[in-house]
């Protein structure tokens, strides 16, 4: 009998899962972070230098 409850429950949470839409979603990522904007002039400077070095 709990078997047949447990599975009644899957087949309801399954079938009534929220998918949101993706219109008008926003797509998130670490790619460029307010982080890595604000240390780009560091590392711009950390680079010629290091190019200056080997050159």
């Amino acid at each position: 009998m709990e078997k047949f409850w447990f599975e009644r429950y899957v087949k309801f949470a399954w079938d009534y899962c929220y998918i949101p839409a993706l219109k008008n979603a926003v797509l998130l990522t670490d790619d460029l972070s307010p982080v890595e904007v604000w240390a780009e002039p560091v590392k711009l400077v950390t680079r010629k230098d290091l190019h200056d070095y080997f050159d």
